[in-house]
């Protein structure tokens, strides 16, 4: 690969995420930390010396390109987009995946005259290259690549980074399309970003990088940002003491105003800030919710200077723009204003004043209630506590800003007394069940996952699932559901689950309603069907009082599978009447993916089994040691998988699609073999492991999407036999592609691994 410095022009992509505010500290929750990028700027800077050097150059229908060596070519970037990287220590470690989707238009030129023209580009992390190599893809081709995380430098205390600059090059798909194949992989330009970085609130260990990040909970972008009240402190909790087994406390929160207006603070009516304080246990790989308070009224707002040096004092009826207000554990915990949940719609900030407060016992009523069962040391060895203050104000929510106003703080219970002790700093703008991937993170072959889902004009839920092998073939599955601001609330959660799948150890875990909340506490009712397994509660139009997951609040369920797991969807349906009725997640889910049982079909990894081509281009095989299959410009394709002759009925094949010739190699270099030579997988493959369905799954670089606008039918998966592709018209450019499948014998926990026959499309 041959490097070039010039003066360069300015590919100008602006980087538009959700972020943190410039001041506001990220929190380091452990050594290995992981955060996602904000608010920023990226600019690939290409040559346009080197560019017209070897005949390729940018569409320049009025001649404004003439005479310039720079030329700046804007992208816009959604707000959703976000790249994931890793801290050690608060220095930059790898990137962990990520993918930022551009919108614009630009067209490259060729200098046989091809033209490509870029519409929805999007920069994607290669998987299996750790984060060094990343590529910008339009409609499944790689149109620039780029190596290298070495020139990338964090400030974790002031939330910035800075990559760059970094080398980069002609794709292998544009250097093809454009007639300059033999310039793929030259220096054509650099690349830098400048971004803010904010910490999502997951740490991870060495081994254990998940690319489905915990969502960044309502951070924002940098400039004015309306009313914006965070949690900036969780100092002090009080315990109140016990009536017939529940246990009372309370917890101190510190607000701050982190944004450029003045929040209403108002005693008297409805526009203050209403506190909820929460618990929450992990304990054998389980985080419950196991208590909750009645939620304190603001009444008065100090000046105080937590978050910021810079607070715009008020006369207490407001909490001014960077100023802080402590409410003491004491405060938070006094009955008298204390006023119930159900009085209260999250998304909207809106509540009934005065408050219902009918009576209730002196010592625990309306105070954050848990059983002692589940904080008696005794009886809770290893276990992890946590807890959660969270602000609800009506200027606030009407801002578009309810997103960030939980904060957790990890907290110890001791001895007799049952005293909660805070420990560590406090986690702000994120919600407690964001401590689940950090203090519990995923080993081995377990799969963890999390997920988040905005319901339009409503609120935000979290789902955070985990695998765990068991052994002897089993699975335990665990699923929390968080929601945090939505008032529609949850009435229903469904699993998918392969045919022939045995559960068993069904669960189910909800926290108590208590001091006169109107809701039904009833547990929700599970129903294991042959493709799913589903819990629920009524309907709001047959019990309005149900006991829905409300806002605030955090459900769990759980069940032990005979299948190993996979990235796939689960269903959460919505309590209140409104569109959409449901919403779809990614969870681990037990994998839906019926493989062959004890055969080896294909040409390698065969000890056992016969050879067979069951992967076919055009009905044939290919010939040569290349094992090609020759087609011209706008012949008909169609690519086929069968089944090997002792395989009955179906089995389900991962199938690949590669653009770039393999390395030849001996055939010894396994594990995929295309005919007579061989390449390796750019991700680590271990044939003898389970997980080689779910790195298959994974698998990047080069797979459904490089045939793009060419009608590819977009699946990874493919149940045999079956065609994969049907081209009619064929394609329109010169391409060659490789075809192979991957196929694993799930029921093998040595994990019985064969591969199937390549073939060699070229298409001229």
């Amino acid at each position: 690969m041959r490097f070039t410095t010039r003066a360069v022009s300015a590919l100008l992509v602006s980087l538009c995420f959700a972020g943190v505010p410039a001041l506001a500290q990220p929190q380091e929750t452990s050594l290995h930390s992981v955060y996602e990028t904000a608010n920023g700027q990226a600019v690939i800077a290409l040559d346009l010396n080197i560019m017209e050097s070897i005949g390729l150059s940018l569409s320049d229908p009025d001649g404004s390109l003439e005479g310039l060596d720079r030329f700046d070519v804007s992208f816009q970037i959604p707000q959703d987009s976000r790249i994931e990287l890793i801290s050690i220590d608060r220095n930059f470690a790898t990137f962990s995946g990520g993918e930022v989707a551009i919108r614009g238009n630009v067209e490259l030129s060729g200098r046989d005259g091809s033209t490509l023209k870029i519409r929805n580009p999007k920069l994607v992390a290669l998987a299996g290259t750790g984060g060094a190599a990343w590529s910008v893809i339009d409609e499944g081709r790689e149109i620039f690549r780029f190596f290298s995380t070495s020139l990338v430098e964090l400030d974790t205390y002031n939330g910035r980074m800075h990559w760059g600059e970094v080398e980069v090059s002609l794709g292998d798909d544009a250097a093809m399309a454009l007639g300059l194949s033999e310039f793929a992989g030259d220096a054509i330009g650099t690349f830098t970003v400048e971004a803010v970085i904010a910490p999502t609130g997951r740490a991870v260990g060495a081994e254990a990088v998940e690319e489905s990040p915990v969502p960044m909970e309502g951070r924002h972008a940098l400039g004015g940002i309306g009313p914006d009240v965070i949690v900036g402190d969780l100092p002090a909790t009080s315990n109140w003491g016990a009536v017939g087994g529940i246990r009372a406390y309370s917890v101190g929160t510190t607000s701050c105003n982190i944004g450029d207006t003045n929040l209403d603070w108002i005693s008297g009516n409805n526009r203050h800030p209403v506190i909820g304080q929460n618990l929450y246990r992990l304990k054998d790989g389980r985080f419950e919710m196991i208590g909750q308070s009645w939620l304190k009224h603001g009444f008065f707002a100090l000046s105080g200077s937590l978050c910021f040096n810079d607070c715009q004092g008020t006369s207490g009826s407001q909490l001014g723009v960077h100023c802080s207000d402590p409410y003491s554990s004491g405060l938070n915990g006094s009955r008298g204003g204390l006023g119930p949940k159900y009085q209260v719609n999250a998304t909207n900030g809106d509540f009934t004043y005065p408050p219902t407060q009918p009576s209730s016992n002196s010592t625990i009523g309306r105070r954050l209630q848990v059983q002692e069962t589940d904080v008696n040391p005794a009886l809770n060895s290893g276990a992890s506590y946590f807890v959660e203050g969270h602000y609800v104000t009506p200027d606030d929510a009407t801002s578009g800003n309810g997103l960030n106003n939980a904060s957790y703080r990890e907290a110890v219970v001791t001895g007799g007394s049952f005293n909660l002790s805070l420990t560590g700093t406090t986690v702000r703008e994120l919600a407690a069940i964001n401590a689940w991937p950090v203090h519990d993170p995923p080993t081995g072959s377990d799969l963890m996952i999390a997920d988040k889902q905005d319901i339009p004009s409503d609120g935000r839920f979290t789902i955070v699932s985990k695998a765990t092998e068991l052994g002897g073939g089993m699975w335990h599955y665990e699923y929390a559901v968080h929601n945090l601001n939505s008032h529609r609330s949850a009435r229903s959660f469904s699993i998918p689950l392969p045919s022939g799948a045995n559960v068993t150890n069904v669960g189910f875990h909800d926290v108590d309603y208590h001091s006169g909340e109107p809701f039904d506490g009833t547990d929700w009712a599970v129903n294991i069907a042959s493709d799913s397994i589903t819990w629920s509660t009524d309907t709001f139009a047959t019990n309005a009082n149900a006991n829905a997951l409300r806002w605030g609040t955090m459900y769990n369920f759980r069940f032990d599978c005979d299948c190993p797991p996979d990235r796939d969807s689960g269903t959460l349906g919505l309590f209140r009447t409104g569109a959409p009725n449901s919403t779809n997640f990614t969870a681990a889910i037990p994998e839906n993916i019926v493989l062959l049982e004890n055969v080896l079909a294909g040409n390698v990894n065969a000890a056992v089994g016969p050879v067979e081509d069951v992967l076919t281009v055009n009905g044939s095989a290919g010939t040569g040691p290349e094992r090609e299959v020759p087609v011209n410009i706008m012949d008909p394709i169609s690519v086929d998988i069968g089944l090997p002759s002792s395989q009955n009925g179906s089995a389900c094949y991962v199938v690949y699609v590669y653009s770039q010739c393999p390395t030849q190699s001996s055939i010894t270099e396994l594990p995929f073999g295309l005919g007579d030579f061989a390449h390796r997988t750019p991700f680590a493959f271990n044939p003898n492991s389970v997980d080689a369905a779910r790195q298959a799954n994974t698998f990047a670089p080069r797979h459904d999407g490089i045939l793009g606008a060419d009608n590819w039918p977009g699946t990874v998966r493919a149940k045999a036999p079956t065609n994969l592709l049907n081209l009619p018209q064929g394609l329109v450019t010169s391409r060659v592609l490789f075809f192979q499948g991957l196929i694993v014998d799930r029921n093998s926990l040595q994990g019985q691994v064969a591969i199937t026959n390549g073939v060699k499309l070229s298409v001229q």
